[in-house]
């Protein structure tokens, strides 16, 4: 006696349900619709706290070129992968200036999405010269900026001094108390120096890292 009158109500029941989601459904899809993702305010990517330490090598990948190797970009060879078990590189980067007219070359390290490292209390670099003596010069914290004072249209809120390199890796330290860390798009900046001779310059670098750990030995640079 069950079967033949509870059939019918179950049959309806399911049109019901099946009726209910396809209008749910179609009611996202349309809230969706109206909902321009295009037209929303960009994010700002954060990096504080727990997304502490920032690699530059994987957040700002981009490399905008300077100085002599700005018109000319084969004036600063930049390979970012190099390795050289040797000499500890391991996926360092190389860099080879040839000396131009300005006797000086530099690469920007940039993202399009800004980041926050407010939390971030030094940044820090192992580097080393082929030779030993080349000159480098290196920034943190930069901003696009179109105010005077602005390099290349990048704001850096801190830059060191002249650093002599070893020929064997050195750790170096840039402290960041009383640096506007928010809304950085250039992470890490280089210059390199010709020299006293003119010749081809080669540098490596690695380990840039933004982190919250307080500069125990940082360089000497200003804000």
């Amino acid at each position: 006696m069950t079967s033949s009158w509870a059939s019918p109500y179950v049959l309806v029941a399911g049109i019901g349900i099946v009726a209910g989601a396809v209008i749910l459904a179609l009611s996202f899809t349309t809230n969706l619709a109206i909902f321009d993702f295009s037209t929303q305010p960009a994010l700002v990517v954060s990096a504080q706290g727990s997304q502490l330490p920032v690699d530059i090598k994987e957040s700002f990948q981009q490399m905008v070129k300077t100085g002599d190797a700005r018109k000319t970009p084969s004036k600063l060879q930049i390979d970012a992968d190099f390795v050289d078990p040797d000499e500890h590189c391991e996926f360092c980067y190389r860099v080879q200036f040839t000396p131009g007219a300005q006797g000086q070359a530099g690469v920007l390290f940039e993202t399009d999405k800004p980041l926050n490292l407010q939390d971030a209390k030094r940044m820090t670099f192992w580097a080393r010269g082929e030779l030993g003596g080349e000159k480098i010069q290196v920034s943190a914290a930069g901003k696009k900026s179109s105010l005077d004072g602005a390099s290349d249209g990048v704001k850096f809120g801190v830059a060191s001094g002249d650093l002599t390199l070893p020929q064997t890796w050195k750790k170096y330290e840039i402290d960041l108390s009383g640096v506007d860390l928010t809304s950085v798009t250039h992470g890490f900046g280089l210059k390199i120096n010709k020299g006293n001779d003119g010749s081809d310059k080669v540098i490596y670098f690695k380990y840039v890292t933004y982190d919250t750990l307080p500069a125990k030995n940082p360089v000497s640079a200003s804000n």
